[in-house]
């Protein structure tokens, strides 16, 4: 009965600094403004990358979809996991697959490294989605919880300007203009997973949590 309170306290409670700067920031800028940035850079960087590592048309078609597929094989093991073993876990490391594989994207030498690197980066960002918008859900209350989801599926357009910023400080100077586009998607996301990490568990899972450990 006491945690039930405590979750209808939550629910009901005011808007604060950390739920506008804090938690929608921190979840807005993982899957969707990192996944705008990255699907509107590669589709510019898919114009030169055939030429410049010699791509057949297959592989071109398969480097385009790669994210895509991994994107849809992250997000069920993800879910999995997060449900498992709490939210933060998953909230703070998932992204870890898209600096890693976001940054071996840009060091790629041929189509087998590209795609790799792609499927895999799709992969942290597919379990990404709906991490971040269970938590920011599970901390926000009631009456702003819709406006900020709202919001947050917005930030899918900020990340898709940046790209455009990047591509046209980058593509004049340089032919493989992508590499560094890439990378530079890779460690935006430093700083986000450290941020993260301080994000506390979702009162949900550890108001779950801390009833098993009671009635055990």
């Amino acid at each position: 009965m006491i945690e039930l309170e405590g979750f209808e306290v939550l629910d009901n409670s005011r808007m604060t600094s950390t739920h506008r700067g804090g938690l929608f920031i921190l979840s807005s800028m993982g899957g969707l403004f990192l996944d705008g940035y990255d699907l509107s850079i590669i589709t510019l960087a898919m114009l030169v990358i055939p030429a410049q590592l010699s791509l057949t048309l297959t592989e071109h078609v398969l480097v385009n979809v790669s994210s895509f597929v991994g994107m849809a094989i992250g997000r069920p093991p993800c879910c999995w996991f997060a449900d498992r073993f709490g939210r933060k876990v998953v909230f703070g490391m998932d992204l870890i697959l898209f600096v890693v594989f976001a940054i071996l994207s840009g060091l790629s030498v041929n189509f087998y490294m590209l795609f790799v690197s792609r499927l895999l980066l799709g992969v942290g960002i597919g379990g990404d989605y709906p991490i971040s918008s269970t938590m920011l859900s599970e901390f926000a209350p009631v009456r702003n919880r819709g406006s900020l989801l709202i919001g947050m599926v917005g930030l899918y357009w900020v990340g898709s300007l940046m790209a455009s910023a990047m591509n046209y400080a980058f593509a004049p100077p340089f032919t493989d203009f992508w590499r560094y586009t890439f990378v530079i998607g890779g460690l935006m996301a430093i700083p986000i997973i450290l941020l993260r990490l301080r994000i506390p568990e979702s009162p949900q899972v550890a108001g779950i949590q801390g009833g098993q450990v009671q009635g055990g």
